[in-house]
C-alpha cells in the first residue's frame, strides 16, 4: 500500500491503472497512422459490386436462352423419334401378324404332308439292333399292324424307324393313302390296347398308334391332355387337329391353341 494526493493504494491496482493507459495510448497512436475511409471510396466499391453483379446476371440470361434453345430442338427430336418409333412399331406388329400368318400356313402344309402318317410307339429293340439289322425292328412294326387290321397289305405302307430312345423306338408307317391309314386307325379303335404278346412279340408292354404330328401340334396336344385334371375323359388327335370331349355325347370342342385350353380351364 501506498499514500497519493491523501488516498491510498494499492501496488496491484497501479500497475493495473498503468498498464490500461499504456493500452490506450497505443490504440491512440494506431489510430493516427491508419487512413480512414472516405465516402467516395465505399461508393465505388459498391459500383463495381453492382458491374459484377449486372455481368453475372448477363451471362446468367445467355446460358438460360442457350439451353431454352438446346431443350427445343431436342424436344422436336424426341417428337420425331416418337413418330418413329410409332411407325416402326406399327410395321412390326404387321410382320408378327404375317410371320404368324406364315407359320400357320407352313404347319398347315406339314400337317397335310403327315396326312397319310402315323407313329408306331413302344416296340422294344437296342440300338445294336437298329445298326446291325433293322428289318428285324421293321418286321416287329408289320406284326403291330397286321393285328390290327389283318386286311392290311404291304405295299399298303412304307416304314422308316425314326430317332430311337434307350427304352423306345418310334417307327413311322405311311400309307398308301390317307383312307388307308383311316381304316387301320378305325379297326385300331375298336381292338382297344394293343399289347406286345398279342401281337407275336415277347413281354407284355402297350404299344400305341399316334397320328404324325408336327412338333408345334404335338405340343399342344400334350398341353391339351392335361384337361384330364378338368374332367376331360376323351382328348384325341385325328390328322393333325385336337379333339376333346368332356363325357360320353356331349359336344366335341376343337383345340387350335393354348389360348382354347385356358379357356376351358377357366369356365371350369
Amino acid at each position: 500500500m501506498h499514500k497519493l494526493n491523501n488516498h491510498f493504494y494499492c501496488d496491484d491496482c497501479k500497475a493495473h491503472t498503468k498498464n490500461q493507459v499504456r493500452k490506450s495510448m497505443d490504440m491512440s497512436m494506431s489510430n493516427t497512422h491508419e487512413p480512414k475511409e472516405t465516402k467516395d471510396d465505399c461508393d465505388g466499391v459498391l459500383l463495381e459490386c453492382i458491374n459484377e453483379l449486372r455481368r453475372e446476371i448477363r451471362d446468367l440470361r445467355n446460358d438460360l436462352k442457350f439451353y431454352a434453345e438446346q431443350y427445343e430442338v431436342q424436344k422436336e427430336k424426341n417428337s420425331m423419334f416418337s413418330k418413329e418409333i410409332l411407325a416402326l412399331k406399327k410395321v412390326n406388329e404387321d410382320m408378327s401378324r404375317e410371320l404368324v400368318k406364315l407359320k400357320g400356313q407352313s404347319i398347315v402344309k406339314d400337317i397335310e404332308n403327315r396326312a397319310n402318317n402315323i407313329v408306331i410307339i413302344g416296340i422294344k429293340s437296342s440300338l445294336d439292333e437298329i445298326r446291325n439289322g433293322p428289318r428285324e425292328v421293321e418286321i416287329r412294326a408289320e406284326k403291330v399292324l397286321k393285328y390290327v387290321d389283318p386286311t392290311l397289305k404291304s405295299e399298303d405302307v412304307k416304314l422308316k424307324i425314326l430317332s430311337p430312345t434307350k427304352d423306345n423306338t418310334p417307327i413311322l408307317a405311311i400309307f398308301r393313302s390317307v383312307d388307308v391309314k383311316h381304316q387301320v386307325m378305325q379297326k385300331r379303335k375298336q381292338i382297344g390296347k394293343i399289347v406286345s404278346n398279342k401281337c407275336n412279340m415277347t413281354g407284355s408292354h402297350l404299344i400305341y398308334l399316334n397320328d404324325d404330328m408336327p412338333k408345334e401340334t404335338k405340343e399342344l396336344f400334350m398341353s391339351a391332355r392335361t384337361l384330364n385334371g378338368h374332367g376331360f375323359k376323351f382328348i384325341w388327335a385325328k390328322d393333325g387337329k385336337i379333339f376333346v370331349r368332356k363325357k360320353e355325347n356331349d359336344p366335341v370342342l376343337r383345340i387350335n391353341s393354348m389360348e382354347d385350353i385356358e379357356k376351358i380351364k377357366q369356365g371350369d
